[in-house]
């Protein structure tokens, strides 16, 4: 299989370090203002790890030759650009918690209560966009499987601090089947990855960063809990080898891109309140 890697930035440079144990796959990564010139040989997929505003250009011609592509979280910068993106049946896209051990085994609960608190400390990439859609929305593609209906209400709030855009968004996302707190932060002094489950039989408390897992079921009287044992894989192996099953075998990709463009949506939604 040859795959075309675009984009050499830190995640790029992850996503080729990781494809080295693959013996069966070659690479061609593509990044221009990095000295990696435009490949000439076909390609049986691709993977993009560019930043958003730059995806359509990139996907769109390849998805139109039925080529599958991997493209990094967002999937696009806009709503309107996720949803033509998402229409393409090749289309995968990569929010990695989706592939992390803790989501796991707690993406079986049935909250009516979310809370996510997601905070980094200032790098400097990514300012071209908001946290919204930096860093919040790991959090909002995470709770539309929890809370797969219309949104009902919003209410957000943000502060610019380093950039020209929002660095802190808290936002409040009400669906029929329940009601989402989150917070986001890119000018955080140490990073933090947290999702609290609230549900009427069980309360699950995820770290995303340190990759624990605490669980109290309620309907059984527990109120002290029990740490949940994990697995060590490694979320963008896996994130990688469930792409690559897809393009050999047509196995579905864990993330949708319909869910990923609404997890755009819902980065709007918040944005226009602020």
């Amino acid at each position: 299989m040859h795959l075309h890697l675009y984009g050499y930035g830190s995640m790029g440079r992850l996503h080729a370090k990781k494809l080295e144990k693959h013996a069966d796959v070659s690479v061609d990564i593509i990044d221009p203002p990095k000295g990696y010139a435009p490949s000439t040989k076909r390609c049986d997929a691709a993977i993009v790890a560019t930043p958003g505003q730059t995806h359509c250009a990139i996907a769109e011609p390849l998805l139109r030759q039925g080529i599958p592509v991997l493209l990094e979280k967002p999937i696009a910068s806009s709503a309107k650009d996720a949803q033509r993106l998402s229409q393409y049946p090749t289309l995968c896209v990569g929010h990695i918690e989706r592939f992390s051990p803790v989501w796991e085994r707690c993406k079986s609960a049935r909250p009516r209560f979310v809370q996510t608190e997601r905070l980094a400390p200032f790098s400097g990439r990514g300012t071209d966009s908001s946290v919204l859609l930096d860093i919040m929305i790991h959090d909002l593609e995470l709770c539309l499987h929890f809370f797969p209906g219309e949104l009902l209400d919003v209410r957000g709030i943000g502060i610019s601090v380093c950039s020209s855009t929002y660095d802190i968004v808290n936002a409040r996302l009400e669906f029929p089947s329940g009601v989402a707190q989150l917070s986001a932060s890119r000018v955080s002094r140490v990073p933090h990855r947290t999702m609290r489950l609230f549900g009427t039989e069980d309360y699950w408390s995820c770290d995303f960063k340190n990759r624990t897992l605490h669980r109290m079921e309620w309907s059984k009287g527990d109120l002290a809990g029990a740490s949940v044992p994990l697995s060590s894989v490694d979320p963008l192996e896996q994130e990688q080898a469930a792409f690559l099953r897809f393009v050999r075998d047509g196995t579905p990709f864990p993330c949708s891109a319909t869910t990923a463009a609404r997890a755009v949506s819902l980065a709007e939604a918040i944005e226009a309140t602020l």
